[in-house]
């Protein structure tokens, strides 16, 4: 049969629940408080790429690929660039379908470059100049307010007075 527990076992049974709770919802709330900084952070630098300096650069070796067996098609390319008469290289790539992989420059094709002015040695070139911004970041954003409202639910249902069987 059935026994009916006691309000004693069910007192220590929720006051036990609600403390695994508030662990769970510290636990849940200082990862993503974590995760915020990083991707602040990294947002941070993706916003600040739109304030680097811009000079021109030569192209000095490309490759270009298109797989016959898929519809796979991948770029890469060196660059060099010269700052207050320093030569830099920078490289850039892409990959993914032969629609949206764009051919790369010529060799000795003349680009712009963007170069960090506190350390010319960090670039981007045109070509992915407008995609700074990570997908990280954008998820990051775009995302995290769901898992705040879903952390905050998940406290809630954690933590709340549960009822308690009447007599």
């Amino acid at each position: 049969m059935y026994q009916v527990p006691s309000e004693e076992f069910l007192r220590k049974n929720e006051i036990e629940k609600n403390k695994r709770g508030k662990k769970n919802w510290h636990f849940v709330y200082d990862r993503l408080g974590n995760h915020y900084h990083y991707f602040g952070f990294l947002a941070y630098r993706s916003f600040e790429k739109y304030s680097w300096s811009e000079t021109k650069g030569k192209v000095t070796n490309l490759t270009y690929f298109e797989s016959v067996a898929s519809d796979e098609a991948s770029s890469y390319y060196d660059y060099e660039y010269t700052v207050d008469g320093v030569t830099y290289t920078g490289s850039d790539g892409d990959h993914g379908t032969r629609t949206s992989v764009s051919k790369p420059p010529a060799q000795g094709e003349t680009i712009t470059v963007y170069y960090n002015p506190k350390d010319p040695s960090e670039s981007l070139v045109n070509t992915n100049y407008s995609d700074a911004l990570s997908d990280a970041v954008i998820w990051t954003l775009c995302c995290g307010p769901i898992f705040f409202l879903f952390g905050a639910l998940l406290y809630y249902l954690t933590t709340r007075k549960q009822p308690t069987l009447q007599k």
